[in-house]
């Protein structure tokens, strides 16, 4: 990571401001006071997530633990699955992440369905980062102030509640401290630097925004002669190694990653609709607005949508900066490479189901608030010797104790926000609940408002809002098997008409894969026998028999279940 030393800005800096930054240098070059700022980052944590910490496996957590076989019994063979880049355990999750799945399986090793372990890893690693966070930050030239400020933000941010809440998320919080290390590490100790990016990508994909950082970072550093070819040449590594895992990455996404259904069917549409998500992103980095579960936002429909405008307006700005910076080859160049690299891949280019995430904020907001450091630190140069010119020598220290205080107050705000955020993490009715609050036309509504039909008995309109759902493109035909809201109605036409239609998207989907798994193969069956197709669901059951896996057991169970069926 690039190095740069802030002697300018601490000669224009008031004298306390100088004492007090002289005493954290001091201090913070002590590998001890590395370890106790990580220890007092997660003693903080705990009280602010306490609601959460006892919290149930929710939705995302059945596939990569509960029910996932390799996770659950992880003997040789399905280790060596979990890190077969083409094998199932990589198609049934959707995606090539050993180190996540590896991870899950020495935590269901060590606390099995208990799931106060898990969230205490989850705040360990989330309390890692941002103390390593505070090292990227000071070896970039930040004031060491400033610094622990910047982590305390990202310590404390409520938008990080849902990835440090979500049992499953580990994948997002190991991604960040192995990019975290590998940046750190660049310089010094290029071969490890390399090795921890790769084990970042197979925590999560999202770690590539490490890429371009590097990259960047080397641009300002512009080393020479066999230093920079040593330099670029462990950058080609790095490429290298996102090449290879780019493959198996894509191949696992495609497969069942994201969705067929578009942004929206109009490009222009679409392409607002990307913009304005950005401005949704910077309002909640900065303020915690718009925080929920399972976003599900209107699209940039008009020209003159605010959200749309004020996106566009930041996008400029930011490439403006960028570009600005990159030129002079400062630092704040590395973090708007940072920001970018974080949202590119979250930006509905590869639409997901549901395209807003406060966990995607992960990646990108180390970026904006190092750039946001950055920025300010150069305005305080620039400003500094003017207001001295002026006769004005008080007005630089009452600028800064003015800047420290708001940035207290403003980091404490937020952190005022987790507690309520994290309580939302419990159970999935509180996380239905979240969602249909923040999006009455959301997917989530529309599914809790058809359990409360079907509670009542009214088949109809339940299955008036499965089908809203699924014009969304919600195709979760088989969570209604599980939800007892349900019973009343099962085998009313109407909710067994809509239900269908649900299955029928999802063999729309599956109909497209040319060599089905046997999680797949057993999944259509389901599908086939949701739609009273007998026959076929036979055929899927046999294929999916013959395919063999580690769903063995229940597949026979099923295929002997539906012969006796047939033969009656």
């Amino acid at each position: 990571m690039l190095r740069c030393p802030a002697v300018p800005d601490r000669l224009a800096a008031p004298r306390l401001a100088r004492r007090v930054d002289a005493r954290l240098d001091a201090l913070l070059d002590r590998r001890a006071a590395w370890a106790a700022l990580w220890s007092a980052s997660f003693l903080v944590l705990l009280p602010l997530y306490a609601s959460a910490l006892r919290g149930a496996f929710l939705s995302d957590d059945f596939a990569f633990v509960v029910n996932n076989p390799w996770v659950r019994q992880p003997t040789l063979e399905h280790v060596i699955g979990i890190l077969d880049p083409w094998g199932d355990a990589a198609e049934v999750v959707a995606n090539w992440a050993p180190v996540h799945l590896l991870l899950h399986a020495a935590e269901w090793k060590l606390f099995g369905p208990a799931t106060a372990g898990y969230h205490v890893t989850n705040l360990a690693l989330h309390a890692l980062t941002s103390t390593l966070l505070v090292a990227v930050f000071r070896r970039s030239g930040v004031p060491s102030l400033a610094a622990l400020l910047g982590g305390a933000f990202f310590l404390l941010h409520p938008a990080n509640v849902e990835a440090v809440a979500w049992i499953s998320e580990i994948n997002s919080l190991a991604a960040m401290v192995l990019a975290l290390g590998a940046l750190l590490c660049q310089e010094r100790r290029p071969a490890l630097g390399a090795l921890l990016f790769a084990l970042a990508l197979l925590s999560k994909a999202l770690a590539v925004f490490a890429l371009p950082v590097a990259i960047v970072a080397m641009l300002c550093r512009r080393p020479r002669g066999a230093a920079a070819r040593r330099a670029w040449a462990w950058i080609g590594v790095w490429i290298a190694v996102f090449a290879f895992y780019a493959g198996p990455q894509w191949h696992t996404f495609e497969r069942l990653g994201h969705v067929e259904t578009p942004l929206h069917p109009d490009p222009l549409v679409a392409a607002r609709t990307i913009v304005a998500f950005l401005a949704r992103y910077l309002a909640m980095a900065a303020s915690g607005y718009g925080l929920s579960a399972f976003h599900d936002p209107p699209r940039a429909i008009s020209w003159l949508d605010p959200w749309w405008l004020a996106g566009l307006a930041a996008l400029v700005l930011f490439a403006a900066r960028a570009v600005w910076t990159l030129a002079r080859r400062e630092p704040e160049a590395v973090y708007w490479a940072w920001a970018l690299g974080g949202w590119i891949p979250i930006a509905q280019i590869f639409p997901f189901i549901y395209p807003l995430g406060d966990r995607y904020l992960y990646m990108p907001m180390p970026g904006l608030v190092g750039a946001a450091l950055l920025a300010g630190q150069s305005a305080w140069r620039a400003r500094t010797p003017r207001l001295a010119a002026a006769g004005r020598s008080g007005a630089p220290r009452r600028l800064l104790d003015a800047a420290l205080l708001a940035g207290v107050a403003w980091i404490l705000g937020l952190a005022t926000l987790v507690p309520g955020r994290a309580a939302a993490w419990r159970s999935e009715p509180v996380l239905f609940l979240d969602a249909a609050r923040h999006y009455p036309d959301g997917i989530q509504a529309h599914v809790l408002r058809a359990m409360r039909a079907a509670e009542q008995g009214d088949a109809e309109l339940a299955a008036a809002e499965l089908r809203r759902a699924r014009e969304k493109g919600y195709d979760q035909f088989m969570a209604l098997d599980l939800v007892r809201s349900f019973n009343a109605i099962r085998r009313e036409p109407a909710f067994l008409a809509a239900k269908a239609d649900l299955a029928e998207l999802w063999l729309a989907r599956y109909a497209r894969r040319r060599d089905p798994n046997q999680a797949e193969l057993h999944a259509a069956a389901l599908g086939h026998l949701a739609r009273g197709e007998r026959e076929q669901a036979l055929r899927a059951l046999e294929e999916a028999r013959a395919k063999g896996g580690p769903f063995q057991l229940n597949v026979e169970l099923q295929l002997e279940q539906l012969r006796r069926e047939l033969a009656r």
